[in-house]
């Protein structure tokens, strides 16, 4: 819960300082920062639910999905309404294709392909650009877990947990 609320913390922030302060380029650092904390805390869950016989890819989807969609579900119906009293109808049916690009999680692909990537002046008239790097993400949540779950059966491996894996290291250190 603690993370959520960080996570939350940190795109407000992020939205902030590309507003305000820094180049977009600059700020990247924090959406890198946050994929290396999920990469970190997904294959964690993966891992310890494999180590206890209890990784399901449809729960794993699921848990994820319960997760995001209803934000960006919220997200997207504001942006219908407010949309409708204040774009002409050409840029609200722009609008439109865009909410349902962010909510297929395609938004990375449809921003780079309309104005040739993601930082472009053209960007600054999209209300939902910030949607790219969820798209990003959920596109890792649905490959990872099949990648992990594919090399693991190849190599026969068992998993080892990620939380074990730092107390060990941790308890080996101390009796150095």
């Amino acid at each position: 819960m603690i993370l959520t609320g960080l996570g939350q913390l940190q795109l407000l922030l992020l939205y902030f300082i590309i507003s305000v302060f820094l180049d977009l380029m600059v700020v990247l650092i924090g959406v890198d920062v946050f994929f290396v904390i999920s990469g970190y805390l997904m294959t964690s869950i993966i891992l310890n639910r494999i180590n206890n016989n209890s990784f399901s890819i449809i729960d794993f989807y699921l848990d994820r999905a319960k997760r995001i969609i209803p934000a960006l579900g919220v997200l997207c119906i504001f942006m219908v309404i407010l949309g409708w009293f204040i774009l002409l109808p050409e840029h609200y049916k722009l609008l439109g294709s865009h909410i349902a690009t962010s909510i297929s999680f395609l938004s990375n692909i449809m921003y780079w392909s309309e104005v040739g990537g993601y930082f472009n002046v053209s960007t600054k008239s999209k209300w939902l650009m910030h949607t790219w790097s969820l798209s990003v993400e959920w596109q890792f949540y649905m490959i990872y877990p099949l990648v992990i779950t594919l090399i693991m059966r190849c190599l026969g491996l068992k998993a080892v947990s990620t939380h074990n894996m730092v107390a060990r290291t941790e308890i080996r250190t101390a009796f150095r």
